[in-house]
């Protein structure tokens, strides 16, 4: 029979950005299937929310985007749930309950207008590529709270065409959560969910039903019943919350077999809002493409749930990172990139090189570990890398081991101190209330904490229990069917059993003692409302070379200025821990005797100018942007022909 597939990522994506799963699925349908009956991809999250608010989608994105699935939740129930949620007073109770405090109040006129522009764009863009006489094969994208968009889409369609036969996928790395697999199968949705990864998957659902005739096209379900471990019926016994090898059997063997992804149609719906070409070409310039040069992740962390989408690391050659990354933004004529890899590390490098010696420079963001040297993030820097997630989550190295990073509190304040010397946007976070935590833990974040307000935030992120996690997966069976979703909102009764939540609370053996929690929310407290204060007065600890064996030191930490002039054995010092050495190694990089450096070590502590963590020593001051490029390009800029 003839098969079309419709790949469409419905909101809250970031309105402004392309979807890769999108775009990669695309390229390896057209790429395989010699483009046969076609697949269209639709970018539903910028189309949807450009028609109801045009100009102003971005801002009302960043308004409503704190409800997450709760906004298309009371949309979904009106109109396809039970007869007591299609009142007005139900959903009035409804949005009631989901009020957040500070953030844009969800009313019945905004459910409206956000109704009739998603129901606007699935009639004018899907419902005219849908095929008669054949499978339409319609898969949604579940990420970034996209459930409840989803299922009110596929209803709609399958309610507005009863006469289409409907396959409809599910995939994306909410889709086989135990909790959203559950929720899928109380609501009887028809239709499959893909585990992982979807290239292969897609492409085998598409030359089954190619193969068949076309009455089976009404019991599609039939048909992918046991056709592939990973392609499940929803509705079937299936248990998410253990991982399953079998799930992951067809993910490609190597990234190389990919082929390029296909953003034409983002670019398309962009083109479509632009009232010129002018206007286009300016959004088209300001569009981060993005690109994955690895899939899955080599660390640990105990806390992380993200390897439940992959089975094993995978990753590409940088030649061929740059090779696409080229590809893609000449094609689409931007000059900006996000790389959505776990870890970037095993090619960032000499991606950056390789860009260098070509004479490019791409803004970039990436996401890496710590543990690299200055030179590292300066050559980063170079290549036109302006924002990086590191991943911190910890200050304190006892609770870096316990969380199983593989990192040391020294390598994240290190990178942490080095991002805001290069001038590197940080997104970093903190991770309160780890099942490890120790009070000690929270004494040593705060203490650090305290001295480095100049090098920027931290992001803080409350502990969850995810399914996949190693913590997760090192339950028993009995902890795990005790487990309970932490619920957002207390929703109406009779609406509680639609309420969507991916994360659980810990079992009792790994709660935190109450004195704990409390020390973690007294932090948090203080360090919010520090924030607050450091934006109003922006805080400084700036380094200046006022001569040959001179430093002078400016601090504005405590509210009052105080200047540090450091000279002879003392700027030396000073010199060799922005390296974050210990003793010995700062003896033996200064030249200087150990007695001498260790009470230069002891004032520059006592001074709080220097750091000791780990039995290492950093200084805090940071220095100028261009004295770390000059370093960098004095003894690397002939390696790299610059």
């Amino acid at each position: 029979m003839r098969v079309r597939t419709h790949l469409i990522a419905m909101p809250w994506a970031q309105p402004d950005a392309p979807s890769i799963q999108l775009a990669s699925l695309k390229a390896h349908l057209d790429s395989t299937l010699q483009r046969r009956e076609g697949c269209r991809t639709y970018p539903a999250y910028f189309s949807i929310l450009h028609d109801f608010r045009g100009r102003a989608c971005q801002r009302f994105f960043q308004a409503v985007k704190v409800y997450c699935e709760y906004v298309y939740l009371p949309l979904f129930l009106r109109r396809f749930g039970p007869s007591e949620y299609r009142g007005r007073s139900a959903i009035a109770r409804l949005l009631k309950a989901i009020r957040e405090p500070g953030a844009k109040t969800l009313s019945l006129s905004v459910l409206n207008g956000l109704e009739r522009a998603t129901r606007g764009f699935l009639d004018r863009h899907v419902a005219p590529n849908l095929i008669d006489g054949g499978l339409n094969l319609v898969g949604f994208t579940l990420n970034y709270d996209q459930v409840y968009a989803s299922l009110y889409a596929a209803e709609h369609l399958r309610r507005r065409f009863p006469e289409r036969h409907f396959l409809f996928v599910y995939g994306g790395s909410s889709a086989s959560l135990p909790t959203v697999y559950k929720l899928l199968t109380d609501l009887g949705v028809p239709g499959v969910v893909v585990v992982g990864e979807g290239e292969k998957k897609l492409e085998l659902l598409v030359r089954t039903f190619q193969e068949r005739p076309l009455a089976e096209g009404r019991t599609a379900l039939g048909v992918v019943a046991g056709l592939d471990p990973g392609i499940v019926v929803i509705g079937e016994r299936e248990d998410f919350g253990s991982r399953n090898p079998a799930h992951y059997a067809t993910q490609v063997k190597s990234l190389d077999q990919l082929a390029l992804p296909d953003f034409d149609d983002y670019f398309a719906a962009l083109r479509r809002a632009c009232a010129d070409e002018k206007t286009y070409a300016a959004f088209r310039e300001a569009t981060e493409v993005l690109v994955e040069g690895s899939r899955g992740c080599f660390g640990k962390c105990n806390f992380c749930a993200m390897n439940r989408s992959w089975h094993g690391f995978r990753k590409r050659s940088a030649d061929q990172v740059v090779r696409d990354t080229l590809a893609l933004t000449r094609k689409y004529r931007t000059s900006r990139v996000q790389f959505i890899d776990n870890v970037c590390d095993t090619w960032a490098e000499d991606y950056a090189r390789i860009l260098l010696r070509k004479g490019i420079r791409l803004p970039s963001h990436m996401e890496l570990r710590a543990n690299h040297p200055e030179q590292f993030w300066t050559l980063l820097a170079l290549a036109g890398v302006w924002c990086i997630q590191v991943g911190v989550e910890a200050l304190s190295s006892p609770l870096l081991k316990a969380m199983g990073k593989g990192t040391r509190a020294v390598h994240n304040l290190a990178a942490h101190k080095y991002l805001a010397e290069l001038g590197i946007m940080s997104g970093s976070n903190l991770i309160a209330e780890h099942p490890a935590s120790t009070l000690a833990d929270i004494d040593e974040t705060r203490r650090i904490i305290e001295q480095i307000p100049h090098w920027g935030p931290f992001q803080l992120s409350r502990f969850r229990l995810m399914a996949g996690s190693p913590l997760y997966e090192g339950l028993s069976e009995q902890e795990r069917a005790g487990l309970r979703p932490i619920r957002s909102y207390r929703l109406p009764p009779g609406t509680a059993r639609y309420a969507l939540e991916f994360s659980f609370e810990v079992p009792e053996r790994l709660k935190l003692r109450r004195d704990i929690r409390r020390a973690w929310s007294s932090f948090k407290r203080d360090y919010e409302r520090e924030l607050a204060r450091h934006e109003a007065r922006r805080p400084r600890l700036d380094l200046e070379r006022v001569g040959p064996d001179t430093l002078r030191i400016t601090d504005t930490r405590n509210g009052k200025m105080l200047c540090h002039d450091v000279t002879g054995a003392a700027a030396r010092t000073y010199d060799a821990c922005h390296r974050g050495l210990k003793l010995g190694e700062i003896v033996q990089a200064t030249g200087l005797s150990p007695q001498t450096v260790k009470a230069e070590l002891a004032r520059f502590v006592r001074s709080r100018l220097v750091v000791r963590v780990d039995d290492c020593y950093l200084s805090l001051a940071t220095r100028p942007r261009d004295e770390l490029l000059r370093r960098f390009l004095v003894s690397h800029g002939q390696a790299l022909q610059l």
